[in-house]
């Protein structure tokens, strides 16, 4: 959740489907201009419960299980309601509950940051470019470092980022070094792919759980962490265990208590520091569906 937009999407439905009960949905992998959609059904686990949300009113659409699980598509048991294609799936009654990460606030996309409406402070919105489909290559990272020179008319801003990515793509980028490396083959051995990529001093960060199609170049300056309650009980009125509820309200002598987090990522200032690549080429990528 740490790159996602707040929605809490754990995949996105590519099929519609109406029928209950037992059956296979696709989901989707290919890229979106928004974040969370290259993942497939990797991130749904058999036997737990989901919810198929309508992103247009932010109302359930459907629940279902999973009965087998898969790499693009998965075997489940629709309960209740139905499944259009589009709609994002998440665990259950936590659409739009998790805190807003990376895919939300570096963003070219008009939103609410913060309680301010970005198409009114355009400063906001991250630079980002938008690949459509074409492949990330040095010189669009060299583009990118660019465009945060221009924006803020300052050289220093094109250091001292760290870029988060998926593996995949920084595969890529060393596959395309093959063909520029020397060699000398009097010891009769040909070496192979360069084993890093550098540009700059950008330090890299890879994760397989992030998005397939983007990368994210972030200056920490620019963050903060927001805590509101630190991962512990959950007790604001000094009680800890309390009795779950049984039929018609009535106790159950069952007891519970809470553990839990409250908090956020916040920006400081602008989003001028900060940017974004998406919709990279995923042909020839490995990624967490295709490997």
């Amino acid at each position: 959740m740490f790159y996602g937009d707040g929605s809490g999407a754990l995949a996105y439905a590519a099929t519609t489907t109406t029928t209950p009960g037992s059956q296979t949905v696709n989901f989707e992998t290919t890229a979106s201009t928004s974040p969370g959609h290259t993942k497939g059904a990797k991130w749904l686990e058999k036997s737990h419960y989901y919810n198929a949300i309508n992103a247009a009113t932010g109302v359930i659409r459907g629940t279902f299980y999973v009965a087998t699980e898969g790499s693009s598509s998965a075997v489940i048991v629709l309960v209740s309601g139905s499944i259009t294609s589009g709609d994002p799936i998440t665990d259950v009654n936590s659409y739009n509950k998790y805190f807003r990460g990376l895919g939300h606030l570096i963003s070219a996309a008009n939103r609410i940051v913060q309680g301010l409406n970005t198409a009114d402070f355009p400063d906001l919105n991250s630079y980002g470019i938008d690949l459509n489909g074409l492949p990330l290559t040095a010189a669009v990272i060299e583009q990118l470092k660019a465009g945060l020179q221009i924006g803020n008319n300052d050289v220093n801003a094109r250091n001292g980022l760290v870029a988060y990515t998926p593996p995949g793509q920084m595969s890529s980028l060393r596959k395309q070094g093959q063909n520029l490396r020397s060699y000398i083959n009097g010891d009769n051995i040909v070496r192979g792919i360069a084993e890093r990529f550098e540009a700059g001093d950008s330090v890299w960060i890879e994760d397989a759980d992030m998005d397939e199609d983007r990368q994210y170049y972030v200056n920490y300056d620019e963050f903060l962490m927001v805590e509101e309650h630190p991962l512990d009980v959950i007790n604001i009125d000094g009680n800890e265990w309390r009795m779950i509820l049984g039929a018609n309200g009535s106790g159950s002598g069952r007891y519970q208590r809470a553990i839990g987090w409250r908090g956020n990522i916040a920006r400081r200032g602008n989003a001028m520091a900060s940017a974004y690549v998406y919709r990279a080429s995923l042909t020839g990528i490995s990624t967490q569906v295709s490997r």
